[in-house]
């Protein structure tokens, strides 16, 4: 799991954050697939 560097900012914002990231990894992840294929 990363850890943003602002850990200043509220569980809420982080949490957002932490699946914004998520959503941002999977995207990277399917537009590598299409990339390759």
């Amino acid at each position: 799991m990363v850890i943003s560097s602002h850990s200043e900012s509220p569980e809420s914002v982080w949490g957002l954050s932490a699946l914004t990231d998520f959503f941002y990894c999977s995207l990277l992840s399917i537009y590598l697939l299409l990339a390759v294929v």
